[in-house]
């Protein structure tokens, strides 16, 4: 599981020759070496930010324009999402925290900073996509983007059937991992959004995409990555058509 990966230790260049030395510091060598006691406190440090990394929303960029959008709270538990422990007399769409007397909204680009969202149980429908997690809007001038944030495990329930059609859950696990490890490498990158939903990135259709083989096998690597040299792989590319043929590994 992603908590039992290796974590990277520092290597000093060069080892004290003698016993008198100062372990800290090596003589014409200005690197301190660690003490044992920073290097497990660095090493917690790296496991909380790792852990952190996991629960933190993906922030998915949905849509990009000028044109309004409208955004709709499901009056009722959809069946491709969990079930609801109750049903909502009134039309489920939360704005900035507060539930709307609508059920439906048309976001444009003086909605910035809005967020929307819904209870447990329902989802949000842009278009004809149904949406898991909450959808925040950022603009600049008369455009706008619409961002989904979205759990990481979320995410990825929405984008693994989409870059894999396949009928082995062993495949269909090992793609899981590559997402995951993708989207992970690709946290922050934007002060607004992490990745887009088409081919710049990963394809992700929201909750509408999500299907049985593919939300087993998220949830059996629940965690799981790639790492080299004991950190996280950031270079985790792959592609759903090669046209024909592929390099060798070798090269690669």
């Amino acid at each position: 599981r992603h908590k039992n990966i290796p974590l990277p230790r520092p290597t000093p260049a060069v080892q004290p020759s003698s016993p008198d030395l100062p372990t800290s510091l090596v003589p014409g060598d200005d690197t301190a070496k660690p003490s044992q006691a920073e290097e497990e406190g660095e090493a917690k440090r790296d496991s909380l930010a790792q852990e952190q990394d996991l629960h933190y929303p993906i922030r998915v960029l949905i849509y990009q324009g000028s044109h309004p959008i409208k955004v709709r709270g499901l009056a009722e538990p959809s069946p491709a999402l969990y079930p609801a422990s109750c049903q909502l007399a009134s039309p489920n769409l939360i704005i900035d925290g507060k539930f709307s007397p609508a059920s439906e909204y048309e976001i444009s680009a003086k909605d910035k900073g809005k967020m929307f969202s819904c209870a447990a149980g329902y989802g949000l429908q842009v278009g004809t996509t149904l949406y898991r997690g909450c959808l925040k809007v950022e603009s600049e001038a008369d455009t706008f983007r619409l961002i989904n944030w979205v759990s990481l495990e979320d995410y990825l329930r929405g984008v693994v059937p989409k870059e894999l059609l396949c009928s082995s859950p062993e495949a269909v696990k090992a793609q899981a991992v590559v997402a995951r490890t993708y989207a992970l490498a690709r946290r922050l990158s934007n002060k607004t959004y992490d990745v887009d939903c088409g081919t710049n990135s990963q394809v992700y259709a929201g909750a509408s995409a999500e299907a049985a083989i593919s939300d087993q096998a998220v949830a059996e690597t629940s965690g799981l990555v790639l790492t080299y040299q004991g950190r996280l792989a950031d270079q985790t590319l792959y592609h759903s058509a090669c046209g024909g043929k592929t390099e060798s590994p070798l090269y690669v």
